[in-house]
C-alpha cells in the first residue's frame, strides 16, 4: 500500500476531452457519456464511435447541452459497472440500463423507486463465500423523514431484480455503497448521513442479516472504502467536519492516515495505490457560504 506518494510524474495529463464523461473502461477503449450520447473512446488517437443514444425529450436534450447544468444538477449517468467486454449495467434517468455493445442496443431494465434518480454506484458480487454472485445496488435518494430504504440485486443473467435486504423506518438515510470484502468473507454496507445513520454495516450471510459496526458520528460517514489485511481503509463524505481517509482494524479501532481536501465519493485501487477524488460540497454550517461552490 502506498499513501501520499508522489506519482504524478508517472500519471500526467496528455489529453483532455472536454464535455464528456468516462464511465468505465472497455477492454483499451473508454466509454463516455456526451449530451445523451453514448461513445467509445480509443485511447491512443480519440477518436470515437457513436454507440447508441438515451431516448429523450427535446427539452431534455437542450438542458444536457449545457455542461454546467448537467453538472450543477447531477443529471448525468452516475453508477456504471462493466460486466464483460460486451456488457455494461449504467445508472441513469430513474433506471438502470443494460447496454450491450455488440448490438448498440440500451435496454432499461429496472426503474428505481418514485424520488430516485441514481445510486451513487452498482456493485458485483461473486467470489464471496456465502454469497450468491450477483449484481446489487442500494436505494440512494433524499429521506429526511428516514424511511424505509431497501438494497436489490439481480442474477448474472439480469433477468429479475428483487429485494435483498431492507433498512426500517427510521435507521438511515439512505445507502452510499455496497464493498465487497473478499479478505474476511463479507460484505460492508456504507450508509448517510445524521446521527446514527451515518454508519458502516456489514452481512455474512447473503443480506439476510445486516449487523452495525460502527456508526452515530460523521467518522463513519463514507462513500467509498477498501477491505484490506490490515482492515478496512475508507474516505469520509461529509460537509460538517474536515473530512480525512481512515483505517478502522478488526478491534474497530480507527486510525486517521491522512486528511482530504473536501468529501470524496469516488475511488480506485489502482496496483499498489489507492486513488481517492474529492468532491465540492458546501459546509453545512456555513463556515464559508456560497463560496464554498468555487474551492476545491
Amino acid at each position: 500500500m502506498k499513501f501520499g506518494a508522489n506519482i504524478s510524474d508517472k500519471y500526467k495529463i496528455s489529453h483532455i476531452e472536454k464535455g464528456f464523461k468516462p464511465l468505465c473502461f472497455i477492454k483499451s477503449d473508454l466509454l463516455v457519456f456526451d449530451n445523451m450520447s453514448l461513445f467509445l473512446m480509443d485511447l491512443d488517437n480519440y477518436s470515437k464511435i457513436h454507440i447508441c443514444d438515451f431516448k429523450t425529450t427535446l427539452k431534455q436534450k437542450l438542458l444536457y447541452k449545457s455542461r454546467l447544468l448537467t453538472r450543477l444538477l447531477r443529471i448525468e449517468p452516475r453508477g456504471v459497472l462493466n460486466i464483460d467486454d460486451n456488457n455494461v449495467l449504467i445508472s441513469f434517468k430513474g433506471s438502470i440500463y443494460h447496454l450491450n455493445l455488440k448490438n448498440k442496443k440500451l435496454l432499461s431494465v429496472h426503474r428505481f423507486r418514485n424520488g430516485m434518480s441514481a445510486p451513487l454506484v452498482l456493485t458485483s458480487i461473486k467470489n464471496i463465500a456465502g454469497f450468491d454472485e450477483q449484481y446489487c445496488y442500494g436505494e440512494y435518494f433524499s429521506n429526511h423523514e428516514k424511511k424505509e430504504v431497501k438494497i436489490y440485486g439481480c442474477d448474472k443473467d439480469l433477468l429479475k431484480w428483487r429485494e435483498l435486504y431492507r433498512f426500517g423506518k427510521g435507521e438511515i438515510n439512505h445507502i452510499h455503497s455496497i464493498i465487497p470484502d473478499s479478505y474476511n468473507n463479507r460484505v460492508w454496507i456504507f450508509t448517510g448521513d445524521f446521527g446514527n445513520a451515518a454508519g458502516i454495516w456489514y452481512t455474512e450471510d447473503n443480506f439476510k442479516t445486516v449487523n452495525r459496526y460502527l456508526y452515530g458520528s460523521q467518522q463513519y460517514r463514507s462513500c467509498v472504502g477498501f477491505p484490506t489485511n490490515n482492515g478496512l481503509i475508507y474516505a469520509t463524505d461529509t460537509p460538517m467536519e474536515n473530512n480525512y481517509i481512515y483505517i478502522a482494524d478488526s478491534n474497530k479501532d480507527i486510525r486517521k492516515l491522512f486528511e482530504l481536501e473536501g468529501s470524496s465519493i469516488y475511488g480506485m485501487k489502482m496496483n499498489n495505490n489507492y486513488v481517492f477524488s474529492t468532491a465540492v460540497e458546501r459546509h453545512s454550517d456555513g463556515r464559508q457560504g456560497k463560496l464554498s461552490l468555487l474551492s476545491y
